[in-house]
């Protein structure tokens, strides 16, 4: 979206951007709701219409969680006017600890959140009966067709209640990023540094089962350096040397 200027960059694209590799994450964008709503797809969500109050990240054109659920629901059919008519509402806030807590003390029907390998999102599967509601096929392709969004799987089981393997928007990885001002031989080292010395940061994880920590590991050279946009010319060049490309 940066480097075309489309989607919150629209009219000022950054093409100059370029990758170092990125620090690999298992994440997801989850639609959660009660399960005593009975709704399990967004197909049940437009046909009941329920005045559910949603937890989600600031629709702000700055908060990216937010923009994302509301760029979901309005792709599933469900945009804000219309599910504000039927007598919903978003409680907003910055970061998903404050939205699990939103779902926890009662005051939230559903949420629309990420961090889903974190520990408050399996205390709160644990505490609370929930529908997962997965992103159907025609939002799938909008996002990623319009903006270049991914989506993947999450296997069955991987939160209590969640009965099958599902798909959602992939919010997965940290992308390192820099620009081409960048001197090759430093963007070299820090990509050398990323993978030659990626135990050092793996060393802080690795009390966390690989599946449910906020830093993958072990860590994949050949995964690392396929990254959504160009990569800058000398970590290129590293992971060329290193025959990770």
């Amino acid at each position: 979206m940066s480097l075309e200027g489309i989607g919150p960059c629209a009219g000022e694209a950054f093409p100059h951007l370029r990758a170092l590799g990125y620090v690999p994450q298992n994440d997801r964008l989850i639609f959660a709701i009660r399960s005593e709503f009975g709704i399990r797809s967004l197909e049940d969500l437009r046909r009941k219409k329920p005045a559910l109050r949603i937890t989600a990240g600031f629709d702000d054109g700055v908060n990216y969680m937010g923009m994302a659920a509301q760029k979901l629901m309005e792709k599933s059919g469900v945009s804000r006017p219309e599910f504000e008519q039927w007598g919903g509402r978003y409680i907003e806030w910055g970061e998903p600890a404050h939205c699990i807590n939103e779902m926890m003390s009662g005051n939230a029907d559903a949420i629309i959140q990420e961090a889903v390998m974190s520990t408050w999102w399996q205390d709160m599967a644990n505490k609370i009966d929930l529908n997962y509601i997965p992103i159907e096929p025609e939002a799938r392709d909008a996002l990623r067709n319009e903006l270049y969004w991914p989506s993947e799987k999450l296997p069955k089981g991987y939160l209590r209640g969640m009965n099958e393997e599902m798909e959602f928007l992939d919010f997965s990885h940290f992308l390192l990023v820099t620009t081409t001002d960048l001197k090759d031989d430093i963007a070299y080292a820090l990509a050398w540094s990323l993978i030659e010395r990626w135990k050092t940061l793996e060393d802080q994880y690795r009390h966390v089962p690989p599946e449910r920590s906020a830093v993958t590991y072990p860590i994949d050279p050949k995964a690392v350096c396929r990254t959504p946009i160009p990569l800058h010319p000398g970590a290129e060049r590293y992971f060329r040397d290193a025959k990770h490309l």
